[in-house]
């Protein structure tokens, strides 16, 4: 049998044979990619975001992205970008977002990261619902909101955070069980979140949060731990603004007995009820006439409200309690309208079985 002739190799004098055969190659070399953490052996696909490689596979990103699969089914030019045998891909996000992707879609020690009750800082979180959205990845993008759903509900007895429940102070987090929030205003990103990633549902929540921020954080913005600035925009800044003085009138409102020095109609002891309704409220002149006068804190709960700090007859209370209630439930029910949040569904109806 006759062994046929060995294929010939490309001719060292000619240059478009040599180009055609390394181009590929010695462009990724050329370029000095740091290698990322995510770099799986049997990867087929490197993906580049900030000069930072990940070698991936293609089949595990089409399983959960469609806009990964569409993109691996065109055509790649002879010429293409390579690093060993594998196309890279340019992305357009920063490094850290697209390791907490990857993190969370290749290495399997972040399985715990979608079991319920986990908490995840709020970079990942971010992460996940911008890259969730923009690649069309319903895994990432559901749970992200899931976890910011804890935090910004739809359900007024669901909105427990330290402007509701306690006093707050500038290192005080959102209490949750679902993400790390480093301060209160990270409110600001989630309006901004909410704008690009079509999440709406947090619109409401968040503003109320940016309207009893003080002032300072509310227009030099907020920066999270990778160095994200968070800013809301001119527009969004004014609707905050204009929206608080909403939740100043609900305020006075709420605390009209308490001003007035006023007993309800059916008080069974008006002297004493009056007495110490205006002793109260010498008291809070006495402690920060300035803070009361500014006070937007409308959805505070009645257990950390003025009502609990003051004696009064049973049918005081109890009138008191019914009209403080029903101011914080309507306000909770108008903070789409409060905040001019045109074509936002608020409240979120109820869902059907």
């Amino acid at each position: 049998m006759t062994t046929p002739p060995p294929a010939k190799r490309p001719r060292t004098d000619d240059p478009d044979a040599l180009e055609s055969s390394s181009s590929g190659q010695e462009s990724a070399r050329s370029n000095n990619y740091e290698r990322g953490e995510v770099w799986l052996d049997d990867g087929n696909v490197v993906l580049v975001a900030e000069r930072t490689a990940f070698k991936v596979l293609k089949s595990i990103l089409s399983l959960h992205s469609e806009v990964f699969r569409d993109m691996f089914t065109i055509p790649q030019p002879a010429d293409a970008e390579m690093w060993e045998g594998c196309a890279v891909v340019h992305l357009q996000d920063s490094k850290k977002d697209l390791l907490y992707v990857l993190r969370a879609l290749f290495d399997t020690r972040n399985a715990a990261w979608f079991a319920y009750g986990s908490k995840l800082p709020f970079t990942i979180v971010s992460a996940m619902l911008r890259l969730g959205s923009k690649y069309q990845i319903a895994q990432l993008r559901d749970d992200a909101i899931r976890r910011l759903s804890e935090s910004f509900p739809p359900r007024l007895n669901q909105f427990l955070n330290c402007y509701t429940v306690g006093m707050p102070s500038e290192d005080v987090e959102i209490q949750n069980n679902a993400v790390q929030f480093e301060l209160a205003d990270v409110c600001i990103a989630v309006i901004n979140l909410s704008r690009t990633c079509d999440t709406p549902q947090f619109l409401p929540p968040a503003f109320y949060l940016s309207a009893v921020i003080d002032n300072e954080n509310l227009l030099s913005g907020w920066t999270d731990r990778d160095g994200n600035h968070w800013q809301l925009s001119p527009q969004d800044l004014l609707r905050c603004l204009n929206g608080r003085g909403a939740l100043q009138n609900v305020v006075v409102k709420q605390q009209r007995p308490l001003l007035t020095g006023t007993a309800s109609t059916r008080c069974t002891s008006v002297r004493a009820c009056e007495e110490a309704l205006e002793d109260r409220r010498d008291d809070l002149y006495d402690e920060d006439l300035d803070d009361i006068s500014h006070q937007a804190k409308a959805l505070t709960d009645i257990s950390c409200s003025w009502i609990s700090d003051v004696t009064l007859c049973a049918f005081c209370e109890k009138e008191f309690k019914k009209q403080y209630n029903a101011l914080r439930s309507e306000t909770w029910d108008e903070l789409a309208d409060s905040f001019d949040l045109d074509g936002v569904e608020w409240p979120v109806k109820e869902p059907t079985s």
